[in-house]
């Protein structure tokens, strides 16, 4: 899944100053100023000449061209960060950046055609149906799959996210949903533990399991401190985590997954593993998945930005 180079993509050695751009989503702000801070302050500990660029506030393309930067490192989450527009952008000022390209990132962003990708590949992933604006019947196509997840398709940090286990409650979840987009995915939701397995710069770390102290794996116990604990390696057996490494690295080659991202699982009483979502674009704050997996993988912080870098720069 790949576009045609449109960037003059330097090598290492040539890079003096690199910007690391942060706001954009709303909705995630406050999460991509930490993950700037912590990306910038390993930049500054390598050598780099390095400057946090606030997109999300002023004229976004005045203040990328003016950082004049030799590299850009993305730090933004959500919608416009991790979507493409932002990677569209910046191929079209012919500027290098890290991460994934514009297709690969706004297929990861879009929940349904994540799935897509999913079955396409042979990995289980949850049943569901993919909803839009103005539809009829939604609410008893939804009956059908209750009790079940109602998400916005394009949406991060379980942004605008229901489980509902009743009728009566699906027309205010779809609006919640709604309120985030034009498109809906509702999945059958399925009870079991949380795992998430990391992959960086074409290699699959320790698979990592999410223990949320809240019913749900929410903002909250994603982003507060001690809001959740995290298991690295995760505690199953040796058979069943290979399966989902394996899992992993068939999504994101298939996806042309470049720099970093997450694959998120679930898995069921009964011990099958089904395949969530891909994320592009981890945090990299204190509470963060991916560079915990990639320490138990013996790889630090600043080694873990490196990664991203250099395997951005093979695009």
């Amino acid at each position: 899944m790949k576009m045609s180079k449109l960037v003059l993509v330097p090598s290492l050695k040539n890079i003096k100053k690199i910007a690391v751009l942060a706001g954009l989503s709303k909705s995630e702000r406050d999460i991509s100023l930490k993950t700037a801070a912590a990306v910038n302050g390993a930049l500054s500990r390598m050598a780099f000449k390095s400057v946090i660029v606030d997109i999300g506030r002023g004229d976004m393309v005045s203040k990328i061209r003016s950082a004049r930067a030799d590299f850009y490192f993305i730090a933004c989450h959500g919608t416009w960060g991790e979507d493409g527009r932002l990677q569209s952008l910046l191929e079209i000022m012919s500027l290098p950046y890290s991460g994934s390209g514009v297709l690969a990132s706004a297929v990861c962003m879009n929940k349904a055609l994540s799935k897509t990708i999913f079955m396409s590949q042979g990995v289980k992933t949850p049943l569901g149906i993919r909803l839009v604006r103005g539809e009829k019947k939604m609410i008893s196509a939804v009956s059908r799959l209750l009790p079940a997840v109602i998400k916005p398709s394009s949406e991060g940090s379980s942004g605008g996210l229901s489980i509902v286990t009743e009728s009566s409650h699906i027309k205010k979840a779809l609006d919640k949903a709604f309120a985030c987009g034009d498109e809906v995915v509702v999945e059958k939701y399925i009870k079991g533990r949380e795992f998430t397995v990391g992959y960086l710069a074409g290699r699959v770390l320790p698979v990592l399991e999410i223990v949320p102290k809240n019913k749900y794996y929410d903002y909250e116990a994603k982003y507060a401190p001690g809001m959740s604990e995290h298991i690295v390696p995760a505690i199953i057996d040796s058979k069943a985590a290979a399966g989902i490494r394996k899992d992993t690295l068939k999504i994101c080659r298939t996806l042309d997954i470049k720099g970093a991202a997450r694959v998120d699982f679930v898995r069921s009483s009964s011990g099958r593993f089904y395949a969530l979502e891909v994320n592009t674009i981890p945090g990299m704050t204190e509470t963060s998945l991916l560079p915990e997996a990639a320490s138990a993988a013996g790889i630090s912080f600043d080694e873990t930005v490196m990664a991203i870098i250099r395997d951005s720069l093979k695009r």
